[in-house]
C-alpha cells in the first residue's frame, strides 16, 4: 500500500498569480523514510535540506532533520479542496500550516 503523505507538498499551488515560481517551500516525502525540504526566492533554489521521516499512526508521522537529535510529531488531516486552474488539490494540515499536492 502506498503511504497517502509520499510526493511533494507545497505551500502553494494555483492561486494563479505566479509568485509560487518566485518564491516557495516545499516538503517531499520519499517511500524509503527520507525527504527534502526546499525553499526557492527569486526563482533559485536557496534552500535543500534533508530529514527522515516515519509512519506512527494513522493521520501521525515523526520528522527528524538531517543536523537535529530531535523528532517532531506531526499529526495532520489530508482534505481535497477546489483550485482555480487544475480543479482540485489534496491539502494536508497540520497546526497552522497547509500543504497542497496536485490530484493524480
Amino acid at each position: 500500500m502506498v503511504d497517502e503523505i509520499l510526493g511533494t507538498w507545497e505551500n502553494d499551488l494555483d492561486d494563479g498569480s505566479g509568485l509560487h515560481g518566485i518564491w516557495g517551500w516545499a516538503y517531499e516525502f520519499k517511500a524509503d523514510g527520507s525527504g527534502t525540504y526546499y525553499s526557492w526566492e527569486k526563482q533559485t533554489l536557496t534552500h535543500q535540506d534533508k530529514f527522515s521521516w516515519e509512519r506512527i499512526g494513522d493521520k501521525a508521522i515523526r520528522k527528524k532533520d538531517a543536523d537535529d537529535y530531535q523528532w517532531e510529531t506531526i499529526e495532520y488531516a489530508i482534505t481535497i479542496v477546489s483550485a482555480p486552474y487544475s480543479g482540485r488539490l489534496r491539502k494536508l494540515t497540520y497546526r497552522e500550516v497547509e500543504l497542497f499536492q496536485y490530484v493524480k
